[in-house]
């Protein structure tokens, strides 16, 4: 009950506001529209996380979940505790993670000292998983392991494991 009287004010709050108002977030946009952003994929991500412990396979829209990828990589480098471990990923490295269901590709460089970049598209890679965007994105986040029956995988899986270990949210 807590959790359903909020969404109406945030909602309320975020429409007022509407996308382009100035304030304050952690992450790389400082506007309305990053939260409104953020609370979608913040909500989708833990809304997974009780269907999986309820023994369920989430759904997720594929428009949303590849938005969702992109929000995470977007906010990897100033997330608290992944932004801490980015120097432990090894340097040179590159994931590539290959949607199965929509127009989605994304490759994600790992640069020496504690950077990754990334980009859209199709490329070689280091390690690379390939599946439904849903999961890609409970991948991305730590929910599904790389060895879930509905991903497959090319290339390095401890890069796989690593990247699970160290970015999970």
């Amino acid at each position: 009950s807590w959790l359903a009287a909020g969404v109406a004010p945030l909602a309320a709050a975020l429409r007022a506001a509407g996308p382009d108002t100035q304030v304050w977030a952690w992450g790389p946009v400082q506007s309305s529209g990053w939260w409104a952003r953020r609370m979608l994929h913040e909500t989708t991500v833990h809304r997974a996380d009780a269907e999986l412990a309820a023994g369920v396979v989430p759904e997720v829209d594929p428009a949303v979940a590849a938005d969702g990828i992109e929000e995470f990589l977007a906010n990897l480098p100033v997330a608290r505790r992944p932004a801490e471990h980015l120097a432990s990923l090894p340097a040179g490295a590159s994931l590539h993670l290959h949607a199965t269901d929509c127009d989605g590709e994304w490759l994600i460089q790992i640069a020496s000292g504690d950077g990754v970049t990334w980009s859209r598209g199709h490329a070689k890679a280091t390690a690379a998983v390939r599946g439904p965007v849903a999961e890609l994105l409970l991948f991305t986040y730590g929910r599904v392991p790389a060895t879930d029956p509905r991903l497959t995988v090319f290339g390095d899986p401890a890069l796989l494991e690593t990247w699970q270990e160290k970015m999970a949210l």
